[in-house]
C-alpha cells in the first residue's frame, strides 16, 4: 500500500496542497494536474524531492526515513526522460542494473528480458540518440522494471508522441502484470481515463479522486509481444504464457 500523509510539496512554483490518501496495490493510477502538479507527486513519491511536511510511505517504508529500502520497491521514469543519448540501449540498462545493485549475471539476463519485452534486441546496440520516439519511451518503461519493482511511477512517457505510438505505450502499460502499482502522469484527463483504474485530480488546495468507469482490465499477453517479468527464489525469469487469459484487478 501507498500512504500520503498530510503530504505538502512546493517546487518551482507548482504546489501541492496538503494530500492524505491511502492507495492499494495492483492498480494504475492516473495523476493529473493542469500546472504540472502530477509530475511533482510522482518526484515527491520517488524522493526526488522532499516535500515541505508529511510523509509518503511505500509499503510501510518512509521514502525520506529509509531512503535506500523504499527506492527498492520503486521504478522511476521522470519527466525529463531520463535517458542518455550518447549510451546504447544495452549500455543504459546495464548501467541501470550496477546503481541498482543487481549482480552481473541477473544484469545480463534482466537487460536481455527488458530489449525483447521493448522490442529492441536488434537495436541493442544502437545509441538512444537514434532510437525513435516510441523506441525510446519503451527503453525508458523496460528501465523501471529491471529490478522487479512493485512500484512503477512514470512520468513523460507519453511526451513527444504521435496519437499512434502513444497507444502503443499504453497498451504496454495496461499489459504490465497486474500486480504491479503504476501511476502515470499526464496533464490531459482523457488519456488518463482511457488506462487508468482511478485518477487523482491534484490541485493547489485540495485533492479530489474520481473513479474511472468502463476502463478495460489488464491483461497477460503472449511473450511475443509484451514480456510479463517476474521474480521467483531470488532469480529473474521471463513467464511465457502461451494461452492468456484475462486477469480482473480488484477494485
Amino acid at each position: 500500500m501507498i500512504e500520503l500523509r498530510e503530504l505538502y510539496g512546493e517546487v518551482n512554483g507548482v504546489l501541492i496542497g496538503k494530500l492524505t490518501k491511502k492507495l492499494k496495490n495492483g492498480s494504475i493510477y492516473g495523476v493529473y494536474g493542469a500546472k504540472g502538479e502530477g509530475s511533482l507527486l510522482l518526484s515527491l513519491l520517488a524522493g526526488v524531492y522532499k516535500p515541505l511536511s508529511g510523509t509518503v510511505l511505500l509499503n510501510g517504508l518512509d521514502v525520506w526515513k529509509t531512503p535506500a529500502e523504499a527506492r527498492r520497491q520503486m521504478g522511476y521514469f521522470p519527466a525529463d526522460n531520463g535517458l542518455y543519448p550518447s549510451l546504447t540501449a544495452t549500455e543504459y540498462l546495464l548501467m541501470l542494473a550496477d546503481l541498482q545493485g543487481l549482480s552481473y549475471e541477473k544484469s545480463i539476463r534482466r537487460t536481455h528480458e527488458i530489449l525483447e519485452w521493448a522490442e529492441l534486441t536488434d537495436k541493442k546496440d544502437r545509441l538512444i540518440s537514434r532510437l525513435s520516439p516510441l523506441e525510446q519511451k519503451l527503453l525508458g518503461i523496460g528501465g523501471t522494471l529491471l529490478g522487479n519493482a512493485d512500484i512503477l511511477l512514470l512520468d513523460g512517457v507519453l511526451k513527444s508522441l504521435n496519437a499512434r505510438n502513444e497507444q502503443e505505450v499504453l497498451a504496454a502499460i495496461k499489459s504490465l502484470p497486474p500486480q504491479k502499482t503504476i501511476f502515470l502522469s499526464d496533464t490531459r484527463l482523457s488519456v488518463l481515463q482511457e488506462v487508468c483504474d482511478e485518477v487523482l485530480l491534484l490541485s493547489e488546495s485540495q485533492e479530489v479522486t474520481t473513479a474511472v468507469p468502463n476502463v478495460p482490465s489488464r491483461t497477460s499477453v503472449k511473450k511475443s509481444r509484451w514480456a510479463i517479468l517476474t521474480q521467483k527464489n531470488d532469480e529473474y525469469e521471463t513467464i511465457d504464457d502461451s494461452s492468456p487469459k484475462e486477469t480482473e484487478v480488484q477494485k
